[in-house]
């Protein structure tokens, strides 16, 4: 009877876990350790995704429409809210149509409740952002002197940004939102650009329309997107640009002033809208990314910081690890990667991605004080690096109002300065430094940038057995793509085999013949845009390859027998057997003359692939073999007892 109470006991245990596996880790956590009592603040995602809007002509019409979506998806929450609070219940509810969920704060029992029903994917903690820590130093007023109007500085002069605008683009009527600590609106290198600001509070409600900066680091992004030369020198990117201004922290952000101010500035007309903050070191964070997708299919693109966690691997932070984000690292002003630069790679949903997407200037720069309308203050970290970025895209889109959200990340990742004999992408630079000059001249000249490869992986490494590539291929322009991957065993000869796009995304896949997975094998991709603009990954290809170490065998397998030359003229030169192995074996060869005598017996050791086996014609009684027809076989034991037998025949011609 105990036992079975026990059972019971186990597996009511189990379903309690199943039953409740809506809840992330750090939600969760939280449920055990507070009473029922107690009130906590949580972030739903409902099960029914809202689909992309018809991209109708305003902006307004497809904000309605998301919006509507999102209200009929939630009238079981709008029911069970005005219930609670019948019932004399306290519940906070608010609903996003960003994407298709909403938060509740309330109590935890109440929380618990609401997450039982069927139309919730996962419940999350409204999580708090703090502002990233970043070096902050102020400069002397006697080292800030008056220089010539051309002047930059030289963040501005390493990405080239100083070039663009000698073409004609500075940013103008484009807008870029920032939601960020606020703004010094009044600073004489901003004055007239701040065309719309607000401040949100922790629970998402709108407060203000004025987003005072208490801190300094909203003003500081600010100025490196759009800064002027009051200082002698420019200090922004794209100086010409209007920018509107979310303020979410008060003095911590959470989910809700975060999707409130993102919200905020779609609504408005932001084109880009720069998020210089991040979660959890290493968090691959659900809502973020569901924030950033929709965001896109809006046509707005989210630049983020990647995390100011390096030199570790795998330290980025979300939204900058969002794989549709362009998640920024931050470089000195020579051009070398920052110490404090988050490094890739992250896991989304089992797959595992590379970033940064792209680096810019990051250390020691100057930009806007948010005390003194006069003053500046240096400041380093990623969160300077990204401004940078949504910079150059406010003077792309200027250059070519109809690039899409794809042509803007293909322009990016493939007009970037790289180093010569590194192979990009990699997890520590991305796909390079960011150049305005290269960014702006691709997106007005067109088709001249190749496709970008990435997130390319294996499934498969049996002896024998087809071996799946995958990767996520897209170009700027070409809707139709020459996508191939080329392999070669260690006979050396390269093979090649088409990839094939799926139907709903940009992943193409493709495989290797088992027939040639008869060793390890070396492979790259290569994809061909309508242009003929050509790119490989690895990017020096092939002389850079991706390896797969093939599995041996289970059984001692010899295969594949071939002579070379043959005919072949014993006694002036030799003959090599080609040979294939499963796994390491002793190999014994025996050549026969016509009437099935032995004449030559070879035993060799042998190893897992192609194996060669040499014979100069020469026979057991050291004779020189007469001309004629040989039959050779060649026999594979191995330490397990398994063996295999394979023949073949030759010519003799002196």
């Amino acid at each position: 009877m105990k036992n079975k109470l026990v059972a019971l006991f186990i597996l009511f245990s189990v379903l309690f876990v199943l039953g409740n596996s809506k809840y992330e880790p750090e939600l969760e956590k939280q449920l055990k350790s507070f009473s029922s009592s107690d009130e906590i603040s949580a972030i739903f995602l409902l099960k029914d995704k809202p689909i992309k809007p018809p991209h109708l002509k305003m902006l307004s019409e497809n904000i309605n429409f998301l919006n509507s979506y999102s209200e009929r998806s939630q009238v079981f929450v709008a029911d069970f809210v005005k219930e609670k609070q019948k019932q004399g219940k306290k519940i906070d509810y608010k609903r996003y149509w960003i994407f298709n969920g909403f938060s509740v704060k309330a109590k935890k029992e109440i929380i618990e409740e609401l997450s039982k029903n069927e139309n919730i994917a996962k419940v999350f903690l409204n999580r708090r952002f703090k502002v990233p820590p970043t070096i902050r130093e102020r400069p002397s007023k006697n080292k800030i002197s008056p220089l010539s109007t051309l002047s930059v500085e030289d963040n501005i002069a390493l990405i080239r940004a100083d070039k663009a605008w000698d073409l004609g683009y500075d940013g103008s009527g484009i807008k870029v939102g920032i939601a960020d600590t606020g703004v010094l609106a009044t600073h004489k290198d901003l004055l007239g650009k701040i065309i719309l600001q607000a401040t949100f509070d922790n629970s998402g409600n709108k407060i203000s329309d004025f987003a005072v900066d208490n801190d300094g680091h909203g003003s500081h992004v600010a100025g490196i997107i759009a800064g002027g030369n009051n200082s002698g020198k420019y200090i922004g990117v794209a100086p010409k640009t209007s920018l509107l201004i979310a303020k979410v922290f008060n003095p911590e952000a959470t989910y809700d002033s975060v999707i409130a101010g993102v919200q905020y500035l779609i609504t408005n007309g932001a084109k880009i809208i720069n998020l210089s903050l991040g979660s959890d070191e290493n968090y691959a964070d659900p809502v973020m990314e569901t924030l950033v997708e929709n965001a896109e299919s809006l046509n707005v693109l989210i630049v983020s910081a990647i995390g100011n966690y390096g030199p570790s691997s795998a330290s980025t932070t979300s939204p900058g690890n969002v794989p549709k984000a362009i998640g920024v690292g931050a470089t000195d002003n020579s051009g070398e990667i920052a110490s404090l630069s988050s490094r890739g790679p992250i896991i989304w949903s089992g797959t595992t991605y590379i970033k940064p997407d792209i680096v810019a200037p990051g250390l020691s720069i100057k930009s806007c004080d948010y005390l003194d309308p006069n003053d500046y203050e240096i400041m380093s970290g990623t969160s300077m690096a990204c401004p940078h970025v949504a910079g150059v895209i406010s003077l792309m889109i200027q250059a070519n109002p109809a690039l899409s959200i794809q042509n803007l990340k293909n322009i990016i990742k493939n007009s970037s300065i790289k180093k010569d004999g590194v192979s990009y992408p990699n997890n520590t630079y991305g796909y390079g430094l960011i150049d305005a000059l290269n960014a702006v001249l691709s997106a007005k000249q067109g088709d001249i940038i190749p496709p970008t490869i990435e997130s390319v992986s294996s499934s498969g490494n049996k002896y024998r057995q087809p071996i799946t590539i995958s990767s996520k291929i897209t170009d700027n322009f070409s809707s139709s793509l020459e996508t191939t991957i080329l392999y070669r065993n260690d006979t050396l000869v390269w093979k090649n085999s088409p990839l094939t796009k799926e139907a709903t995304s940009n992943y193409y896949s493709g495989q290797i013949d088992g027939n040639d997975v008869i060793s390890n094998i070396s492979y790259y991709i290569r994809a061909k845009d309508e242009s003929g603009n050509e790119s490989r990954y690895p990017s020096n290809a092939p002389n850079d390859t991706i390896q797969i170490s093939v599995e041996e065998g289970a059984e001692t397998i010899i295969s594949n027998p071939t002579s070379v030359p043959n005919p072949f003229s014993a006694g002036k030169e030799n003959t090599t057997f080609f040979y294939e192995l499963s796994k390491p074996a002793q190999v014994f060869l025996k050549i026969f003359n016509i009437n099935g005598e032995v004449v030559k017996s070879i035993s060799v050791n042998g190893n897992f692939g192609t194996n060669t086996l040499t014979w100069d014609g020469t026979l057991e009684d050291g004779s020189i073999a007469a001309n004629g027809i040989y039959i050779y076989i060649i026999t594979a034991k191995g330490i397990d007892g398994s063996s295999s037998s394979t023949k073949g025949k030759m010519i003799v011609l002196k």
